[in-house]
């Protein structure tokens, strides 16, 4: 009897530890479809934002405060820039939550001259679709750069459009 209590008190220490680490509906690994990195962070908000702003600045991205979301678009000198993309994601902090989504830009001439930007929203993707994947592979490198300042775990989830 006593090897069963010690069971189920594991159970339930582990069943808290993860649904306070891994917000709701969220993969440790990316899956097709994923469209938003979590990370979460012991620090307080303000630290965080602190965190996160050290770690865009020292990866030359830009970036503006919107209310609770913080704007970010790659510079010029960006790796994207030679392929023709920039960079435009946004990012929330909500008590030890970060959220991460984005998309990519893509330049083209308009009938009159004129320069045009076509959005193609990021999400994980096998197939061949090349901006997906290079917007992702982006996403997610500055998302393991954000998670080594804020010192917590990374995950991936889909979220669906204009949800937070």
């Amino acid at each position: 009897m006593n090897h069963i209590v010690c069971f189920r008190t594991g159970y339930w220490i582990a069943l808290l530890i993860c649904s306070t680490t891994i917000p709701l509906g969220a993969q440790y690994g990316p899956f097709v479809g994923a469209n938003t990195i979590v990370l979460s962070t012991s620090l307080a908000d303000k630290d965080a934002y602190l965190a996160i702003t050290q770690v865009l600045t020292a990866e030359s991205l830009s970036f503006s405060a919107e209310k609770d979301v913080l704007r970010i678009r790659s510079l010029p000198n960006s790796i994207l820039t030679s392929k023709g993309l920039v960079f435009e994601g946004q990012l929330w902090v909500n008590t030890g939550v970060v959220k991460l989504m984005g998309q990519l830009l893509e330049g083209s001439n308009g009938s009159n001259g004129s320069t045009v930007n076509i959005a193609v929203p990021i999400t994980y993707t096998k197939g061949r679709t090349f901006r997906q994947r290079i917007g992702f592979s982006y996403m997610d490198e500055l998302a393991k750069k954000l998670q080594t300042a804020l010192k917590g775990s990374i995950a991936y989830k889909h979220q669906p459009a204009g949800t937070l």
